[in-house]
């Protein structure tokens, strides 16, 4: 009786096969996460034979730091390393998704032809211009539906904005104003309106019609709401008011429209929303 051996490991548009880790990996690993995803097995050769890792703990921490370091933009949520064996042999199985931020690129390289790679059957080759411009335009999303890269967000102020209206902010809430996506991770959106907030707003009350002398400055932090607040608080205090006699009565005049500075207040965190997004 004959008995016909199946290879458990062929290399195909899902799959690739690598007898031992090199930083050539980068460049299979970029392909998959511009095209559909896909499985990287490290330890196995080409015609499918298991060779094994001597070290798999230097492996894994070597393969770890290309992924944050040597690929961009960050493809550390979209991957997965796992450690398995066959025939007693310890092999890497490294997954990797279909990413949402593309193109994925390799860091010392940019976003030209030797930098950005995609899975065309079994093989990782180089993108033309064209589809680099394709893969921008397409999934390209604004910066504050991108995933955060700080995930430990707290939401302390939003949550006694929401109580003082009487309105319920919980993580159904949370998916309702995009502060969670579809893959429950918060969205820079959620990170500017956490108490986690990385940037602030800067005022400073000049002397005179120029910038080289000011009087004063604040800096405000924290949730972005909390900062608009704050801001208009302190510009409604250094906006001096005068009286000023109408028809017998006095009328207090601000220097500024109180409803001028709150909308230039807004555009400017608005158009600083949009530089960051175009970024």
């Amino acid at each position: 009786m004959l008995f016909e051996v199946i290879n458990l490991f062929v290399e195909n548009e899902f799959i690739e096969l690598k007898s031992e880790l090199t930083k050539e990996i980068k460049k299979e690993i970029v392909a998959f996460a511009n095209s559909k995803g896909g499985t990287i097995y490290i330890g196995i050769n080409d015609d499918g034979t298991i060779k094994g890792l001597k070290n798999i703990s230097r492996d894994i921490e070597a393969l770890s730091s290309m992924i944050r370091e040597g690929i961009k933009s960050d493809l550390s949520l979209y991957t997965n390393i796992e450690i398995q064996k066959y025939d007693d042999k310890d092999v890497i199985v490294l997954k990797i998704m279909n990413a949402p931020n593309k193109p994925y690129y390799l860091a010392d390289k940019g976003i030209k032809s030797s930098g950005v790679f995609f899975r065309h059957g079994n093989v990782s080759a180089p993108a033309s211009d064209e589809m680099i411009k394709n893969l921008i335009k397409e999934n390209h999303d604004s910066f504050e539906s991108e995933i955060s890269s700080n995930q430990n967000l707290n939401f302390t102020y939003l949550e006694n904005v929401f109580q003082n209206k009487n309105i319920v902010f919980n993580e159904n809430k949370y998916k309702t104003l995009n502060l969670l996506n579809v893959g429950n991770y918060y969205t820079n959106l959620a990170l500017l309106l956490s108490d986690e907030c990385p940037f602030s707003i800067k005022c400073a009350i000049f002397e005179g019609n120029n910038k080289i002398t000011f009087k004063d400055r604040k800096e405000f932090s924290g949730s972005l709401i909390k900062q608009l607040e704050e801001t208009l608080e302190y510009l409604n205090i250094v906006n001096r008011i005068s009286g000023k006699i109408i028809d017998y009565k006095r009328v207090d005049i601000r220097d500024y429209p109180e409803y001028a500075i709150r909308e230039t207040v807004l555009n400017a965190i608005i158009h600083r929303l949009s530089e960051a997004s175009d970024n």
